[in-house]
């Protein structure tokens, strides 16, 4: 049996209006942690997105993060989370889960997993606060061996938006 490297869970949150912050704690230390949220629910009218804080051994720090235009107010939603340790693991299928953490900007840069993985699958998050207004992430031209990927903000402050390439 291969033995639990990450968690996962599910959390049912209600944010107030006052940029609040929310807490998870994890069973047991997971060591350089690496944090992903989402996907959301859609008990809202309002488009949301996820930003991370303060990733620690034992735990990190979210919210709902919504447009700046918008109440940062809402109603009940169940965020999904997974925490797994920093660099590539195998599990017992063979398949392989890459985790790492990189400073992005507005225009798309590639990113190398650093390994060659059948079928990628990418899970982003914005895990910093270097900024009061809200971003998400943007994914493209995902292969084996990497992705291409953008922070985004709303568009009426002026955030630059690269038009994908065709069979993006």
């Amino acid at each position: 049996m291969t033995p639990q490297f990450g968690q996962s869970g599910t959390i049912t949150i209600q944010q107030d209006g006052n940029g609040q912050w929310h807490h998870v704690t994890f069973d047991t230390a997971i060591e350089n942690a690496i944090a992903v949220l989402g996907p959301l629910t859609r008990n809202g009218a309002d488009p949301l997105t996820t930003r991370v804080r303060n990733v620690t051994d034992t735990g990190f720090e979210f919210q709902l993060d919504e447009w700046n235009y918008l109440d940062d107010w809402n109603i009940s939603e169940i965020v999904s989370w997974l925490a797994i340790p920093e660099g590539t693991h195998t599990l017992a299928t063979g398949q392989k889960i890459v985790a790492g953490a990189q400073p992005e900007n507005v225009t798309f840069r590639d990113v190398s997993f650093g390994d060659s993985l059948e079928d990628a699958i990418v899970l982003t998050e914005v895990t910093s606060v270097n900024g009061p207004d809200a971003v998400t992430t943007r994914v493209r031209n995902v292969t084996d061996t990497g992705f291409q990927e953008q922070l985004e903000e709303e568009e009426a402050l002026g955030a630059i938006w690269t038009k994908p390439s065709r069979g993006s």
